[in-house]
C-alpha cells in the first residue's frame, strides 16, 4: 500500500460515500496510525492553505455534500466525487489572513483532540471496569485503587 493511504493522527478525512444522513462528513483522525478504506479521502491541504481552514471549510459545506449524495443515491448509498468537490466555489483568503486566525483555530482543535483522546481512555476504563464490577470481582474500594494506579 502506498503512503497516500496511511492515516496518521491529525489527518483530515472526508467520508464521501454511504447514507447521506449518517456517513457523509469531514473529521480529524484522532486514533493511532491506520489505513484508509475505499470510501474515505485523506485531505491534504495545498501549501498556501492551512489545515484548519480546509477542515472548517469542508465542515461548512457538509449540507451541500449531503445534498449531492442524496441526488446520486441509487442503492441506498450516495456519493460525492472529486469532480463534485472541484465544482464548489469557495473563498480563499490571503495567506496573511489565514496565518492571523490559524493560532486560534489550532488552540480549539488541540482541545478537541485532547477531549477525543480522553474519551477513548474513559471508554477503555469503562469497558475494563464495568464487567469486573458487575461480576463482583472488583468492589468500589478496589476500583478507586485501580484508578489511582492508572493515574486517573
Amino acid at each position: 500500500m502506498g503512503r497516500k493511504y496511511l492515516v496518521e493522527e491529525g489527518d483530515i478525512l472526508f467520508s464521501w460515500s454511504g447514507n447521506p444522513e449518517t456517513s457523509i462528513d469531514t473529521f480529524v483522525w484522532h486514533l493511532s496510525r491506520s489505513w484508509l478504506n475505499q470510501h474515505i479521502y485523506k485531505v491534504v491541504p495545498r501549501a498556501e492553505l492551512t489545515k484548519s481552514y480546509i477542515f472548517y471549510l469542508l465542515k461548512s459545506k457538509n449540507r451541500i455534500f449531503k445534498e449531492i449524495a442524496r441526488n446520486k443515491q441509487t442503492t441506498g448509498l450516495g456519493h460525492v466525487t472529486k469532480r463534485d468537490l472541484r465544482e464548489i466555489l469557495v473563498p480563499v483568503p490571503p495567506r496573511k489572513v489565514l496565518d492571523l486566525v490559524d493560532p486560534y483555530f489550532k488552540d480549539i482543535d488541540d482541545r478537541i483532540m485532547l477531549a477525543k483522546k480522553e474519551n477513548v481512555l474513559l471508554l477503555e476504563l469503562r469497558d475494563t471496569l464495568l464487567p469486573k464490577l458487575v461480576s463482583g470481582e472488583l468492589r468500589i474500594p478496589d476500583a478507586e485503587k485501580y484508578l489511582e494506579e492508572a493515574g486517573v
